[in-house]
């Protein structure tokens, strides 16, 4: 899922778990990331990904979330961010941030 609106974005996290990763076009870590991330999305029990691009909704994004690099991740489960993890992160990284909170 990819979204431009941070409403639409924050929208989505309510509903189930879901990483909300923020990206750039010109960030080439964040297109290195989002190639390892669709990768592990073909397991069924990982988490909606939602994708926001920062150029798209620059301030919000930067101001609500207080990102500084990127990729940023942040992982909400109900609605309540969970864990958060910034810059380029390895497949490793992503699964143990998630394992704890895993059904």
């Amino acid at each position: 899922m990819h979204w431009t609106d941070l409403s639409g974005c924050e929208a989505a996290t309510q509903e189930k778990s879901t990483l909300l990763v923020f990206t750039a076009e010109w960030c080439p870590a964040c297109d290195q990331f989002c190639t390892m991330l669709s990768k592990l999305e073909s397991d069924p029990l990982f988490p909606r990904v939602v994708l926001m691009d920062v150029d798209e909704d620059r301030q919000g994004a930067i101001e609500q979330f207080k990102l500084k690099l990127l990729p940023t991740v942040l992982y909400f489960k109900s609605g309540e961010l969970i864990s958060r993890t910034e810059g380029l992160t390895s497949s490793e990284t992503i699964q143990g941030m998630l394992r704890p909170y895993e059904p």
